[in-house]
Protein backbone atom coordinates (compact mmCIF):
# COMPACT_ATOMS: atom_id res chain seq x y z
CA UNK A 1 0.00 0.00 0.00
CA UNK A 2 2.82 2.58 1.24
CA UNK A 3 6.41 2.25 -0.64
CA UNK A 4 8.93 1.99 1.72
CA UNK A 5 7.42 -0.40 4.33
CA UNK A 6 6.23 -0.35 7.96
CA UNK A 7 8.22 2.86 8.92
CA UNK A 8 7.02 4.40 5.73
CA UNK A 9 3.84 3.73 6.49
CA UNK A 10 3.80 4.85 10.25
CA UNK A 11 5.39 8.19 9.02
CA UNK A 12 2.90 8.98 6.70
CA UNK A 13 0.12 7.77 9.46
CA UNK A 14 1.56 10.64 11.75
CA UNK A 15 2.30 12.84 8.71
CA UNK A 16 -1.99 12.66 7.42
CA UNK A 17 -2.54 13.52 11.40
CA UNK A 18 -0.62 17.11 11.22
CA UNK A 19 1.55 16.04 14.15
CA UNK A 20 4.86 15.30 11.60
CA UNK A 21 5.65 17.90 9.29
CA UNK A 22 7.97 15.68 5.96
CA UNK A 23 10.70 17.60 5.17
CA UNK A 24 12.21 15.03 2.26
CA UNK A 25 9.92 12.34 0.95
CA UNK A 26 11.44 10.39 -1.43
CA UNK A 27 9.74 7.89 -3.97
CA UNK A 28 10.56 4.91 -1.93
CA UNK A 29 8.76 6.57 0.93
CA UNK A 30 12.04 7.12 3.24
CA UNK A 31 11.45 10.41 4.95
CA UNK A 32 13.33 12.94 6.89
CA UNK A 33 10.52 14.64 9.34
CA UNK A 34 10.33 17.19 11.84
CA UNK A 35 7.97 18.58 14.66
CA UNK A 36 4.95 20.70 13.14
CA UNK A 37 4.32 24.12 13.13
CA UNK A 38 0.92 23.28 14.29
CA UNK A 39 2.59 21.03 17.36
CA UNK A 40 5.12 23.77 18.28
CA UNK A 41 1.89 26.16 18.74
CA UNK A 42 1.03 24.40 21.15
CA UNK A 43 3.86 22.45 22.96
CA UNK A 44 5.17 23.91 26.53
CA UNK A 45 8.12 23.29 28.94
CA UNK A 46 6.17 21.23 31.52
CA UNK A 47 8.07 22.58 34.45
CA UNK A 48 7.52 26.46 33.91
CA UNK A 49 3.51 25.35 33.13
CA UNK A 50 2.81 22.84 35.80
CA UNK A 51 1.79 23.74 39.54
CA UNK A 52 3.96 25.04 42.04
CA UNK A 53 6.68 25.79 39.27
CA UNK A 54 4.30 27.48 37.17
CA UNK A 55 5.43 31.01 35.71
CA UNK A 56 3.55 34.15 35.65
CA UNK A 57 2.02 35.06 32.74
CA UNK A 58 -0.68 34.64 30.16
CA UNK A 59 1.51 31.86 28.01
CA UNK A 60 5.02 30.63 30.15
CA UNK A 61 7.27 27.68 28.97
CA UNK A 62 7.05 28.85 25.24
CA UNK A 63 9.92 26.63 23.28
CA UNK A 64 12.50 27.30 20.77
CA UNK A 65 12.88 24.85 18.02
CA UNK A 66 17.21 24.23 17.73
CA UNK A 67 19.56 22.19 16.13
CA UNK A 68 18.13 21.52 12.71
CA UNK A 69 14.82 20.56 14.67
CA UNK A 70 16.59 18.16 17.11
CA UNK A 71 15.86 20.14 20.17
CA UNK A 72 13.58 21.96 21.87
CA UNK A 73 14.64 24.81 24.96
CA UNK A 74 12.24 26.83 26.73
CA UNK A 75 12.62 30.67 26.34
CA UNK A 76 11.92 31.40 30.34
CA UNK A 77 14.61 33.34 31.12
CA UNK A 78 15.36 31.13 34.59
CA UNK A 79 14.35 27.96 33.19
CA UNK A 80 16.67 26.85 30.14
CA UNK A 81 15.51 23.22 30.10
CA UNK A 82 16.17 21.27 26.60
CA UNK A 83 13.96 18.70 25.86
CA UNK A 84 15.46 16.42 22.55
CA UNK A 85 13.25 15.03 20.01
CA UNK A 86 13.90 11.55 19.31
CA UNK A 87 12.46 9.58 16.06
CA UNK A 88 10.40 13.07 15.70
CA UNK A 89 8.84 12.84 18.93
CA UNK A 90 9.52 15.35 21.63
CA UNK A 91 10.52 13.87 24.84
CA UNK A 92 8.58 16.37 26.91
CA UNK A 93 9.48 15.05 30.42
CA UNK A 94 10.66 17.11 33.09
CA UNK A 95 13.22 14.34 34.08
CA UNK A 96 15.11 14.45 30.66
CA UNK A 97 14.90 18.47 30.58
CA UNK A 98 16.52 18.98 34.20
CA UNK A 99 19.63 16.86 32.50
CA UNK A 100 20.11 19.13 30.10
CA UNK A 101 19.96 22.37 31.85
CA UNK A 102 23.83 23.23 32.00
CA UNK A 103 24.57 22.31 28.41
CA UNK A 104 24.83 25.13 25.86
CA UNK A 105 23.22 24.94 23.02
CA UNK A 106 26.20 23.92 21.06
CA UNK A 107 27.23 21.05 23.00
CA UNK A 108 23.89 19.34 23.10
CA UNK A 109 24.38 16.10 21.84
CA UNK A 110 22.90 14.06 18.83
CA UNK A 111 19.36 12.82 20.81
CA UNK A 112 19.63 9.37 19.62
CA UNK A 113 17.15 6.79 19.66
CA UNK A 114 13.73 6.92 21.78
CA UNK A 115 14.75 3.16 23.28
Amino acid sequence: MFPGGPAAHELRFWVTRGILDPTLLDACGGATMTVSQDLLEILRCPYCVSGDTRKPGDDPGRLELVRDGEWLICQEPDCGRKYPIREDIPVMLIEEGDKWVSTQVGDLPEPGALV
